[in-house]
């Protein structure tokens, strides 16, 4: 914040302390209003310019790293996972359960991953009790969620039988906590030691990017939702496409990934970084080929590099995917935005 000094007529000395206490310039007095004020912008342009210079900055560098990423991704994964490690610093060496749900599900338990086979219905529901870890969940809505077509009687065994084969596979990799506990038919995933998730690291990640933005902290916003992204390596629970439980959940989080990719897009497009926008608006449409809105923005970005032939190209595919899979025409503004691109 530049400090400025109004003096009448101010001595060597006086000036001298000024600066010394931080003082940025000093204007004499007398001084109209008006030159006061441009003085003043004087120095909130200089300051906007070198916001502008540093966010620029910020964004090149992110932007390398997200294509590299990208380009040398196969299929959907698109960074290896992301270490944990700076979360636990402040705990004894051991005492850590880290979880993956980005992808196929994983569990370390002190570093290490537990040894043996889980029936597709005992990962399953791991993964459902670890997703929640902490809370409580009734034997009811377990017994609902996964044996559902089976009678009461044999519904409950099972279950008993699926969280016992759960146990010894945890215990496995290391006795000493009681992974699942049962108090008056209600069963939760609560070790006692601190789990730490990818799933909660994007969200608490989004979270901050959010509240960065609204506060007007536009460089830690972008490396927060940088880290968000890296976080989402894959589809929620990619290896679980068989559990109903699943797709809220994986729909709630592509729609936040989504919002990571269009918010970072978008400052890429103000920045007039055109390379670093297509690769995310192409991201985008990886998750959603049907999400209009990032169709217009490629094409828009397409243009703004004088690549007409391609941004045309763009409104085809837009074209064509909604016609294919939801049976309706491009909105009149990608209309207009195609008529405007060629020329119409």
């Amino acid at each position: 914040m530049p400090l400025v000094l109004l003096a009448d007529n101010p001595s060597k000395s006086e000036l001298i302390e000024a600066f010394r206490n931080g003082a940025t310039d000093c204007v004499e007095e007398p001084v109209d209003s008006e030159s006061l004020l441009i003085h003043l912008k004087r120095y909130v342009q200089q300051k906007d310019l070198s916001k502008g210079s540093i966010i620029l900055s910020i964004l090149q560098d992110l932007g390398k790293k997200i294509a590299e990423v990208i380009y040398s991704s196969q299929a959907f994964g698109i960074v290896s996972r992301p270490t944990l490690a700076g979360f636990f610093e402040d705990l004894p060496e051991r005492e850590r359960i880290e979880i993956s749900f980005f992808g196929q599900f994983g569990i370390t338990i002190n570093g290490n991953s537990p040894s043996g086979d889980l029936t597709y219905r005992e990962r399953s529901l791991l993964a459902y009790l670890a997703f929640q870890h902490g809370k409580s969940i009734h034997r009811d809505r377990i017994v609902e969620r996964f044996w559902a077509d089976s009678s009461a009687d044999s519904a409950i065994n099972s279950m008993h039988v699926a969280i016992a084969g759960i146990r010894r596979y945890l215990e496995g990799a290391c006795p000493d906590y009681n992974y699942i506990s049962c108090q008056k038919q209600m069963y939760s995933f609560d070790p006692g030691v601190v789990v730490r998730t990818d799933v909660g690291s994007f969200l608490e990640n989004f979270q901050q990017a959010l509240a960065f933005e609204r506060s007007g902290k536009t460089e830690e916003a972008l490396y927060a939702f940088h880290r968000a992204f890296a976080y989402y390596r894959d589809e929620f629970l990619a290896d679980m496409d068989r559990s109903d439980w699943v797709f809220d959940e994986r729909d709630r989080l592509r729609e936040k990934f989504i919002l990571v990719l269009k918010t970072l897009g978008d400052y890429f497009v103000r920045y007039d970084q055109h390379d670093f926008a297509i690769n995310l608006f192409n991201k985008i449409l990886e998750v959603d080929d049907c999400y209009e809105l990032a169709h217009r923005c490629l094409i828009n970005s397409y243009c703004a590099k004088g690549m007409k032939d391609q941004a045309s190209r763009q409104f085809q595919k837009c074209a064509d995917v909604l016609r294919r899979k939801l049976d309706i025409k491009p909105s009149s503004e990608t209309l207009r935005l195609y008529e405007t691109v060629a020329g119409r």
